[in-house]
């Protein structure tokens, strides 16, 4: 079993943030039954949604939600890191 780390992009995403200067959100809700429960992460920028991802616990919604939001933006911003 791999105990090593994740790529962390919500930390990349905080970083981000401070170069750009905006604002990030989440908006996390569960759906389902508690033994079967689907993650919805929604990151927003500046108040506008960027990336909606699901998983089955929080913590992966909101890092698929980062991911998804981070790759918009190098894509607005190509000269971001």
């Amino acid at each position: 079993m791999n105990n090593q780390p994740g790529p962390h992009y919500r930390n990349q995403l905080n970083r981000v943030s401070q170069v750009l200067g905006c604002r990030i959100d989440f908006d996390d809700r569960c759906f389902g039954p508690q033994n079967a429960a689907t993650w919805i992460s929604v990151c927003m920028v500046n108040g506008v949604e960027y990336a909606r991802a699901s998983g089955p616990s929080k913590s992966i919604a909101k890092e698929q939600a980062a991911y998804q939001t981070l790759q918009n933006l190098r894509a607005q911003y190509p000269g971001l890191c």
